[in-house]
């Protein structure tokens, strides 16, 4: 894609998605003060999206909005906001929306890099208990789209029960680690899905097609998740691992 067809997507999308929030503001007119604020800034970044000329500013102002989505996303999230369902719905939404141009606005920028962008994925520092076993998990947040090299697994029954999540990252983590792991898919559902670390793919060199990452084998998955990971993957292929 060239960079005048480029910035047109961005600017669409983030127009879009301004509409979208604005949807969910309205639709919930007893948001917390600090969601709306936080709601505000990334209306003024997604502003930023559209006056912007440079491939670089460009991919800056939507990294920037991308990121405010979904720490407001995960603050919404909380039982406390339970009446915020709307607002909650525009977040993920948006958030799908504007993630193939920001992975495509991320390449473009990074194209003389050393090392190739790969998507984003965020790891709390902090560890959580699991209230069924006395094992700690890791929180892995990480972005799911058509473009990324992030993408779902199956092993010979097809089945996405029966695979999981492989996460293009260089941030590796040891096989065996207990996740919980969340991601928007592009049609806006947000899956949490318990499971560990079973494979990893690395050592790629910089001329290799093959990004590095890890396989995250699902333990415990929601039906409404398991429906909506279908429906994805009936869109995108997944990739086969010989488990």
């Amino acid at each position: 894609m060239d960079e005048s067809a480029l910035r047109s997507a961005a600017v669409a999308a983030s127009q879009q998605a301004r509409d979208l929030l604005n949807e969910g503001v309205n639709a919930t007119p007893h948001a917390a003060a600090g969601s709306a604020a936080s709601i505000a800034r990334i209306v003024g970044r997604l502003f930023a999206v559209e006056g912007a000329s440079a491939i670089g500013e460009l991919s800056s102002a939507m990294t920037g909005a991308t990121h405010d989505l979904r720490e407001v996303l995960a603050e919404l999230q909380s039982p406390d906001l339970a009446d915020h369902q709307a607002l909650a719905e525009a977040v993920a939404r948006s958030l799908a929306l504007l993630y193939p141009a920001r992975r495509e606005l991320e390449r473009t920028a990074g194209a003389g890099s050393a090392e190739p962008a790969l998507p984003l994925t965020r790891r709390r520092t902090s560890r959580v208990a699991d209230e069924r076993r006395d094992r700690p998990r890791t929180e892995l947040v990480t972005d799911i789209g058509f473009l990324g090299d992030t993408n779902f697994y199956t092993g010979f029954s097809g089945n996405v029960s029966d695979g999981g999540l492989f996460v293009a990252t260089y941030d590796l983590l040891p096989v065996g680690t207990a996740l919980t792991v969340s991601f928007v898919l592009p049609d806006g559902h947000q899956v949490f899905a318990e499971g560990q670390v079973a494979w990893l793919r690395e050592g790629i060199s910089l001329d290799s097609d093959l990004t590095p990452g890890m396989g995250i084998a699902f333990e415990r998955l929601r039906q409404e998740d398991h429906r909506a990971i279908s429906g994805f993957m009936q869109r995108r292929t997944p990739m086969f691992v010989d488990l």
